[in-house]
């Protein structure tokens, strides 16, 4: 399966820990037989500061400006799974509405969160927030999952619109907690 990513970094952990864990789990799902493809945006002197050496698990994608995302989304809708990372550092608003154009019958889109309390906390007390307005309300029915290394929480998000509300399961501990939809 042909998986396109927008997220911090894969290549430098320079103010960006998530990249660490994003190598693990594209590792592995390269070893599984998916191609991974990588889009990261060049901020922070991150491609300066690369630490990953040599990266055969994944081609990269560095954009030096907002000008070259929508040929990044145009490669991405020609994949399986296209995946917006929370807190890429460059564009995150825009991507989060734009992603949701590589949707179609052979494409699917998710958010993963690597970040979860920041964003239950933007979604509750920002009711104009590009996330909140655009990928929550638009889909039937939007796979999510958010993680965050600090608690060791991992939750999955389903939105069913049938329901009118969102369900996050937090799989550690077991709970879950419905939310009034968006």
């Amino acid at each position: 399966m042909n998986i396109f990513v927008f997220g911090s970094s894969l290549t430098s952990t320079f103010w960006n820990g998530a990249a660490t864990y994003y190598r693990g789990i594209y590792k592995n799902l390269n070893r599984l037989g998916h191609q991974i493809t990588f889009a990261e945006p060049a901020i922070y002197g991150r491609q300066e500061h690369k630490d990953a050496g040599e990266i055969s698990y994944a081609d990269i994608r560095v954009y030096k400006s907002a000008a070259e995302i929508p040929g990044l989304l145009a490669e991405a809708a020609r994949n399986a799974v296209v995946i917006k990372h929370s807190g890429a550092g460059a564009e995150d608003a825009r991507l989060e509405a734009d992603v949701l154009t590589c949707r179609s019958q052979m494409t699917r889109v998710l958010f993963w969160d690597v970040d979860a309390p920041a964003t239950l906390a933007r979604l509750e007390t920002v009711s104009t927030d590009p996330f909140r307005l655009s990928f929550l309300s638009t889909m039937p029915y939007l796979p999510m999952v958010a993680e965050t290394a600090l608690s060791g929480i991992t939750c999955v998000w389903e939105q069913r619109c049938a329901c009118q509300s969102i369900t996050l399961s937090i799989l550690k501990p077991i709970s879950v907690l419905r939310l009034t939809r968006l």
